[in-house]
């Protein structure tokens, strides 16, 4: 099959031109696909969520001789898909992904509420808190409050605060009750308005409200080199 001209003149050839060469750090989005209005990545998306839909995207297109659209395996065998085909699959690997990561926030949502529940059970629940933040709650609200807070009003996502964020977060994860980030003036200013902690839980799962995940961050000073993400 002859040889296709590339954008700088020189010879196309399909089957090392069109694949990505992660060894010698060469773009992996590279022309074939894009001359066909196939894209993996969007310049807008930069979270790490992201990059996982980009790499399951790229995984598709990498498979795939340009041309002939005969798909790679490890048994050296290939089977000649359509276009339609491709497009296909890019969408199932997208699709793979979006519910990966659906089901992850399925369970970080049942994590709080189980952690709730439980810190209403404890035999230490109505022990009121004297210093600190949450000095006047009792604990099982004071814990109760700091997963509704750091689940559904996240703060300290961006550095320095976020290495602060994962520390406090590991303490709330172990059964502490953090300080810092203006969770507890916020509970009370809550509390004030006639929101309990449950209530507020309540409210936020009826109305789908999405559970923080750094994962979804996304950082308009980050840029995209050879396919991955890099903070600047």
């Amino acid at each position: 099959m002859p040889k296709k001209a590339n954008s700088s003149g020189s010879a196309f050839d399909p089957a090392v031109n069109g694949r990505a060469s992660t060894e010698t750090g060469a773009p992996r989005e590279l022309e074939w696909w894009q001359r066909l209005g196939l894209s993996a990545f969007d310049p807008a998306f930069n979270s790490v969520n992201d990059e996982r839909a980009l790499d399951a995207k790229l995984g598709v297109l990498n498979s795939h001789i340009p041309v002939l659209f005969a798909v790679s395996s490890d048994g050296g065998q290939t089977v000649q898909k359509t276009l339609d085909g491709v497009v296909a699959a890019l969408d199932r690997a997208e699709k793979d992904v979006a519910s990966q990561i659906e089901d992850a926030a399925r369970a970080r949502e049942q994590r709080g509420r189980e952690a709730t529940a439980s810190a209403y059970a404890a035999t230490d629940a109505d022990e009121i808190i004297a210093e600190g933040d949450w000095v006047g709650f009792t604990r099982a609200n004071a814990i109760a409050w700091c997963w509704n807070l750091y689940q559904y009003e996240p703060q300290g996502f961006v550095l320095p605060n976020s290495i602060l964020r994962e520390q406090r977060v590991r303490k709330l994860e172990s059964g502490g009750i953090p300080d810092g980030f203006g969770y507890a003036d916020r509970a009370r200013e809550l509390e004030a308005a006639g929101t309990t902690a449950k209530e507020y839980r309540t409210m936020k799962e009826a109305q789908g409200a999405p559970t923080f995940s750094a994962d979804d961050v996304r950082f308009s000073s980050r840029k995209v080199e050879g396919g991955k993400i890099w903070g600047l």
